[in-house]
């Protein structure tokens, strides 16, 4: 667990989780809220924590016929860049992904979310495009001049409106790489970057 990163203030989740540890192999805790004075417990207010990095021990990726459906939701979630749209769609039609569990994800597709989800979704898209943007020009930029220079090197083989091209896309490029250092979403890199998702599997190559 990674938790707050602040020089003074400390994380109560990650002290907890140092006071009791879990088992070797383990990687669910399970909480309920229960009044410490009347013994009244809350059922209603319960909260599931689960570590990914040791879940997997199980194997999660490649995923097989056999698993159980615990299993494919934490190698989703734990490999959840490797589950793109087309991946996704082969497991299915080899009969390797369940249809229960096939059907999940197609509900979290974007044009099945409610519109207020959508409008909060575009807000915070918006939001790290603001972030975003000084960098990608910043990295555009130098990719154009180097670009042109690749260009005029080559003279008649490339031309300026080549080599600026040519160097757009590796500035869009070197700014998709560093987004997915970042941990963005390969979903979101696409949106802002409009490389396709295929495009943005192969950088981490």
């Amino acid at each position: 667990i990674v938790g707050i990163t602040h020089p003074t203030i400390k994380d109560a989740l990650i002290e907890r989780v140092a006071k009791n540890p879990m088992k070797e192999g383990d990687f669910i805790k399970y909480y309920v809220m229960t009044d410490r004075f009347s013994g009244h417990r809350l059922d209603h207010l319960q909260m599931v924590q689960i570590e990914l990095p040791r879940a997997e021990t199980l194997n999660l990726f490649p995923p097989n016929s056999g698993f159980s459906e615990q299993r494919w939701w934490l190698s989703i979630l734990n490999h959840s860049k490797e589950y793109t749209t087309k991946y996704i769609e082969k497991l299915y039609k080899e009969e390797i992904m369940p249809h229960e569990i096939y059907e999940g994800l197609n509900r979290i597709k974007y044009d099945k979310w409610p519109s207020g989800l959508k409008e909060n979704y575009q807000h915070d898209l918006a939001e790290m495009r603001r972030i975003y943007d000084p960098q990608i020009t910043m990295d555009l930029n130098t990719a154009i001049e180097k670009g042109i220079s690749i260009g005029e090197a080559r003279g008649i083989s490339m031309g300026k409106q080549e080599g600026i091209s040519m160097g757009k896309q590796e500035g869009i490029k070197n700014m998709a790489l560093k987004m997915l250092k970042r941990g963005v979403s390969i979903a979101e890199i696409a949106d802002i970057t409009e490389l396709s998702e295929q495009e943005i599997l192969q950088l981490k190559k």
